[in-house]
């Protein structure tokens, strides 16, 4: 397999397979939401340090529906905050608008994807108590959200 059409190299996925085998893999992914909540909570053990690998927002499609008899415009959009300790060190932000009219009842707009924070390689030391969270904010529509990191003994 070509593992540079992914972004990775065979290091990186030989490194993640380690984790994997050591159990100190950390990887999640969220129930689909349409709130405002905590939708992923990670909080690390005492002795242990969590790396971040990454974070994604998975939009879920055809949900931005208007009122087609009308020509009006409906929109879904959510932030991400990405927080380490309750100090947020990412924001991945979705923003859709649809455009609906009477012609034959279609949307236009729709978009679908993933979208991934720039946030990598930070990390926090555990004690059992602080957290790293995903949490949604301003949320109208439908998503998921995962997130990838890694364990290492402190």
């Amino acid at each position: 397999m070509d593992l540079i059409q992914y972004g990775i190299t065979s290091s990186e996925v030989e490194f993640l397979a380690k984790k994997e085998r050591d159990s100190n893999l950390v990887w999640s992914i969220s129930s689909e939401f349409t709130g405002d909540a905590d939708q992923i909570t990670i909080t690390p053990a005492s002795g242990k340090t969590f790396y971040l690998v990454g974070i994604k927002l998975y939009p879920v499609t055809n949900v931005a529906i208007g009122n087609i008899t009308n020509n009006t415009e409906s929109s879904r959009r959510t932030d991400i905050e990405l927080t380490f300790n309750g100090t947020i060190k990412d924001v991945v932000t979705y923003n859709e608008n649809a455009n609906v009219s009477n012609l034959g009842g279609q949307s236009m707009g729709q978009l679908t994807g993933q979208l991934t924070g720039m946030a990598k390689g930070i990390s926090m030391s555990g004690d059992g108590i602080k957290t790293v969270k995903l949490t949604s904010t301003n949320t109208s529509g439908t998503y998921r959200v995962s997130v990838l990191g890694y364990y290492e003994v402190s």
